[in-house]
Parts: structure tokens; C-alpha cells; sequence
């Protein structure tokens, strides 16, 4: 029996890899498992997009022949169902692990009766996740009528829920009833950082959507005594023009800069000194576990999962309810105005966020599928 047969088979679905919170995660765990001898990695990418992580040799990619955009969507997902079946059964793995809300589903039913351990793991908010609700508006959203239905019949069969947090295991537990939920935060790098280097910047990262909130986190500092600091955005998205309008309508081109979407977000990280986050809605805030690595003085929005899993109160950043607009003012003046504070956090970040060790949640994440 040669090396090769020994090894474990595991295989990794997503619907893209371009740039975003779960394509990072997935193309870490595709990486660092493609360097591990016991292993054997696939990764099967669901729809045809740019990649723009950067995927290690080792890792045997697998992509769709077929357009996976057009009018008729129903001839689509057939087609997708059958390229991943057809692909499953091809790579015949002990384990795979599906990211990404609707497409879990189609990794369920596109497994059906093939003899392999399943992981599923919802990458949003269990807010959107796991509710269902006739109500809707800009900022606070729910799954669709068909990924909830779905969602409820084919999850309970998979061999594990994945979830990152502990909120989205006691929601999901509540919902599913499902007698294998296993917590793994994403695995966060450590991000070298010369702490003399600094800058007055408040850095603001993430796509430009409603629940991210960067038009608020703008009036918000429109409304301090910001002195010479500057407030930084890196990321894009359907708002960005409106948030630029923003800035230019309060006047704040001076003091307000959008990087747009960075290959080395490391760079902006290291010489920024404070990180302002204002999302109502996440899955796990990779970019605020980022900053607090780094480590960034933060102050974040208490939203439904994620914020008060990284950051104590006063402790390593200030954790504000959520919209409190007149405390988040508060206490964001007090940051600007406050090095010692801010020292006392950064310091403090150190120390909390060695729960989330990219090498140990690697491992997590290793002992789960090959198990």
C-alpha cells in the first residue's frame, strides 16, 4: 500500500472563493490541510467566479464546465447538483465539509446515499440562518422560504453543524435539535505588528451592505471632535458610492479615505490605531478578530453573534449596545482622547485572542472531519 492510499480524503465545498470572510477561512483550511501528510484535499467550488485567494498546489481544485449564471435557474442548480454529485462520487471522501447557507442544502441533497461523513457550517448570523419571518427591511434579513424549509429537513441528517459562536449554538440547537452542533471560531493570522509605527487612523473593514453600517459609523464621526484623526474604509460593495456621497455631504473628504479592496489589508492594520466597527449582523466578524490580533484599540456594536465572543467590556474594547449612537459617540471620543486606554486594550486584545489561534482551530477544524 503506497503513502498516497494512506492518506484520509477530505473534501471542502464552497460556492466561490471570492474575496469575503468565508472564502478566506476556506482557503486557509484548504491550504493548511494540503501541507498535512495524513490528508488528501479537495475543494469544489460551486459556481464560476474569480478566485481571489491564493490556493496552494497541493489542494486538487475542482470548478464547474458550465456556466453557473443565466435566466434559467432551475436548469442551473439541476446542472450544479449533478457536476457535485457526480464529483463526490468521483472523490468518494471519509468526510466533507460544506460552507455557505443554501448551497449546505445542495451538498445534502446532492450526497444523498453516497456512504460519507457531512459537515455543514452556516457562515452568517444565525439571525439569518435559522429564522423565518414575513417582516423585511434594509438592515436585518432572513432566509428564504426555500432555504429555511430545506434548512430544517436535510441539516438534522448531516453527521455535524459547525457553528462560530457560541449564540449560533444555542439558536441552533433550539432550532434544529441537533445532537452533534460543534463550536470552532474561524481561525484568525497573526498579524505582526510594529506598535511605534502607528498612525491617528480609525479603520473601518468590511464589504459596504446595510447590516455593516459604515454611512452611520460616518455621521457618527462627523459628530465628534475627531481633531486630527482620519477615519480609513477598506472594502466595496452596493454602498460604497452612497457611502462616499456621504462623506461629501458632511463635508469630510479631508478626514475620510476608502482604501477599496486590499490584497495586504495587513499594511492598513498595522499602522492604524484604533478599529470602529458598527455591523447589526455576523456570522464571525473576521476583520474585527483581525484587528484585535493585530492588535487594534476596538470598539464595536454588541450585535447578535460574534463582537462578545472576542471582546469584554472595558477590558480589551468597549462593547456598545447595539445602536446606541450617543454611547458609541461617547466612547469613541474617549478612544481618540485616551492613549493609556488604548495601550490598556491593545494589551489586554493580546491575551484574549489566544483562544483563536489559527493553528489550533486548524487542528479543531482536522480532528472533526477525519474523526
Amino acid at each position: 500500500m503506497n503513502s498516497t492510499s494512506r492518506k484520509k480524503v477530505i473534501c471542502l465545498i464552497i460556492p466561490s472563493l471570492v474575496s469575503g470572510g468565508m472564502e478566506r477561512v476556506m482557503s486557509e483550511i484548504a491550504n493548511d490541510f494540503s501541507e498535512r501528510e495524513n490528508l488528501e484535499t479537495h475543494l469544489v467550488i460551486l459556481t464560476k467566479q474569480p478566485i481571489f485567494y491564493t490556493i496552494k498546489e497541493k489542494v486538487i481544485v475542482h470548478e464547474p464546465g458550465f456556466r453557473t449564471k443565466g435566466v434559467n435557474k432551475l436548469l442551473i442548480t439541476i446542472k450544479l447538483l449533478r457536476y457535485l454529485r457526480k464529483t463526490l462520487k468521483e472523490i468518494n471522501p471519509h468526510s466533507y465539509l460544506s460552507f455557505g447557507g443554501r448551497y449546505n442544502s445542495f451538498a445534502m441533497l446532492a450526497s444523498i446515499g453516497l456512504k460519507m461523513k457531512k459537515y455543514l457550517s452556516d457562515r452568517n448570523s444565525p439571525q439569518i440562518s435559522s429564522r423565518l419571518s414575513f417582516k423585511s427591511n434594509s438592515v436585518y434579513k432572513t432566509g428564504s422560504w426555500l432555504q429555511y424549509i430545506f434548512k430544517h429537513i436535510l441539516y438534522p441528517n448531516a453527521t455535524g453543524l459547525i457553528v462560530q459562536t457560541q449564540t449560533a449554538k444555542e439558536i441552533e440547537s433550539e432550532r434544529l435539535r441537533h445532537p452533534n452542533i460543534i463550536t470552532i471560531p474561524n481561525p484568525i493570522r497573526k498579524i505582526e505588528s510594529n506598535t511605534n509605527k502607528r498612525e491617528k487612523i480609525i479603520l473601518n473593514v468590511g464589504r459596504f451592505v446595510a447590516t455593516k453600517q459604515q454611512e452611520l459609523l460616518i455621521e457618527i464621526f462627523s459628530q465628534i471632535d475627531f481633531k486630527d484623526w482620519k477615519l480609513v474604509f477598506a472594502g466595496e460593495g452596493p454602498l460604497f458610492q452612497h457611502a462616499k456621497e456621504k462623506v461629501k455631504e458632511l463635508k469630510l473628504e479631508s478626514n475620510v479615505e476608502f482604501a477599496g479592496t486590499l490584497t495586504d489589508i495587513d499594511s492598513l492594520y498595522k499602522k492604524s490605531e484604533i478599529f470602529a466597527f458598527t455591523s447589526v449582523s455576523e456570522g464571525f466578524p473576521n476583520a474585527l478578530a483581525e484587528a484585535l490580533c493585530t492588535p487594534l484599540a476596538t470598539i464595536a456594536m454588541d450585535c447578535i453573534a460574534g463582537p462578545r465572543d472576542m471582546i469584554e467590556n472595558d477590558y480589551n474594547g468597549f462593547l456598545i449596545p447595539q445602536n446606541d449612537i450617543e454611547l458609541y459617540k461617547t466612547k469613541l471620543s474617549e478612544l481618540i482622547n485616551n492613549e493609556e486606554l488604548r495601550n490598556k486594550f491593545k494589551a489586554n486584545s493580546i491575551e484574549k485572542m489566544k483562544n483563536f489561534n489559527f493553528d489550533k482551530i486548524m487542528d479543531d477544524f482536522c480532528k472533526v472531519l477525519i474523526s
